[in-house]
C-alpha cells in the first residue's frame, strides 16, 4: 500500500551514535571518492568494516588474531565464492587504517587465503599454515624463520594447487597446498636489502611479484636472470 500511495510512509529510524562513527564515515569517503566504487559496492565494503571493527572503536583491539578468527568464523556459514568477496573488503579496509595511520601494524598478512574449503595464512612468527574452514583445525604449518606478511594461491598446470609467498630475505616459495610439503625456493635477489613486501600473484604457471623496494635501480634484478634460477 505504501508503494502506490495509499498508506503513509514509515519515518526513517533515527540512527543511533557508534564509537566507530568517525572512522566508518572517513571510510566512506575514501570508497566513494577516492576509490570510486560503485554505490552498492561501497555499501557492501561499509557493512563489513562494522563487522570487523571493535565494537567499542578502540582500534589497538584489532590484531591478526581477531580478524583471521572473524574470518574463520565467517567460512563456517556461507560459501566459499562469498567469503572470498568478504575478504577482499577486510583487505581494502586494512590496507586504509594503515595507510592512514590509523594502526600501527600492517595486518594484510593475517588475512587467509581462500581456496576451496581451507584457509592459508601467514603468522607473525614466520609460520605459514592451512586450516579448515568449517572446524578451524590445523591441516598444517610450514616454519619460514622469517618476515611472510601474506600467501596466495594457485593451481599448477599439472592440476596441483600450491601456496606461494615471499619474504623479507628476498625468497619467492611455494608449497603443495595439499600437503604443505615444499615445491621450490628460489631467492629472486642478491642484494643485501632485497626484500618482497607482498604475496606474488600466480597467472598462467607464473608466479608475479614485487621485491627489493630499498634497493638502488642499477642493483635490481635482471628479469632473465632470475628467469634462468627459477626450478
Amino acid at each position: 500500500l505504501r508503494a502506490v500511495g495509499t498508506a503513509p510512509r514509515l519515518a526513517p529510524l533515527p540512527r543511533i551514535p557508534t564509537p566507530n562513527d568517525a572512522t566508518l564515515d572517513a571510510y566512506r569517503t575514501y570508497l566513494t571518492r577516492e576509490r570510486d566504487l560503485a554505490p552498492a559496492t561501497a555499501r557492501f565494503y561499509l557493512q563489513v568494516a562494522q563487522a570487523v571493527l571493535p565494537g567499542d572503536g578502540d582500534l589497538t583491539r584489532l590484531t591478526a588474531h581477531t580478524v583471521t578468527r572473524r574470518i574463520l568464523d565467517l567460512s563456517h556459514r556461507y560459501s566459499v565464492a562469498f567469503t572470498k568477496y568478504w575478504v577482499t573488503a577486510v583487505r581494502v579496509l586494512l590496507r586504509y587504517l594503515f595507510a592512514h595511520g590509523k594502526i600501527a601494524t600492517d595486518l594484510i598478512g593475517a588475512i587467509p587465503a581462500v581456496a576451496g574449503w581451507r584457509l592459508f595464512g601467514a603468522t607473525g612468527s614466520g609460520d605459514v599454515f592451512s586450516l579448515d574452514a568449517k572446524t578451524g583445525c590445523a591441516q598444517w604449518s610450514f616454519a619460514t624463520g622469517q618476515l611472510v606478511r601474506s600467501v596466495s594461491v594457485g593451481t599448477l598446470s599439472g592440476g596441483k594447487a600450491a601456496v606461494f609467498f615471499a619474504d623479507n630475505r628476498g625468497f619467492a616459495t611455494a608449497l603443495d597446498a595439499e600437503t604443505g610439503a615444499l615445491l621450490w625456493s628460489t631467492g629472486v635477489e642478491d642484494h643485501p636489502l632485497a626484500k618482497v613486501t607482498a604475496a606474488p600473484t600466480f597467472f598462467e604457471d607464473r608466479v608475479i611479484g614485487f621485491w627489493c623496494p630499498n634497493c638502488p635501480a642499477e642493483s635490481r634484478p635482471d628479469p632473465e636472470a632470475f628467469r634462468a634460477k627459477l626450478p
